[in-house]
């Protein structure tokens, strides 16, 4: 009896200290890269300057229809169509986003966010979407690292945080 009183003691006490250590080292890793984004903490990743090859022959956007300066990569101007196609009812409203959201003055908030939010699009569906384009211009032979065919980030985006956002997307 007594041995099985010590074996479960020490049981315990394993179990225990084990847990302790899981936990500390959960601090230790998530502290560092987190950001606090709506609810739960998420770890979002970094941009890396020099990640996403940029074209300055295009800085002021003319080949997009831009008339001024860009601050940002071009995904953050455009709305690729795989995107529009995630709303499967095309009303009213659904056209009227698209004439209220042209113009020729620099945007303050990312175009495809200004539209995920309009229409409420799931991330889980939206993370699916860039999953499958990502495969396509892959086998497409497209340069997913070049500003011109980069696939947006889903994390980033659905942070709905302008600041984060802008400066993930920021343009060098």
């Amino acid at each position: 009896m007594k041995k099985t009183a010590s074996i479960l003691l020490i049981l315990a006490a394993i179990i225990l200290l084990t847990a302790c250590r899981s936990e500390e080292n959960h601090e230790s890793t998530s502290a560092t890269s987190t950001l606090p984004v709506n609810s739960p903490e998420i770890s979002l990743p970094v941009y890396i300057a020099g990640s996403i090859k940029i074209n300055h022959a295009n800085d002021y956007g003319e080949d997009d229809g831009l008339n001024y300066k860009r601050s940002f990569r071009r995904i953050y101007y455009v709305l690729p169509g795989w995107v529009s196609d995630l709303v499967e009812s095309k009303t009213d409203d659904y056209f009227d986003f698209f004439e209220a959201n042209t113009s020729d003055e620099e945007i303050t908030e990312m175009y495809m966010v200004t539209f995920i939010k309009r229409f409420n699009i799931p991330k889980d569906i939206f993370v699916v979407a860039c999953e499958k384009d990502k495969a396509f211009s892959i086998r497409m032979g497209l340069d997913i690292y070049n500003e011109y065919d980069e696939i947006p980030n889903a994390d980033i985006i659905y942070t709905f945080d302008n600041e984060i956002i802008n400066e993930y997307y920021r343009r060098e």
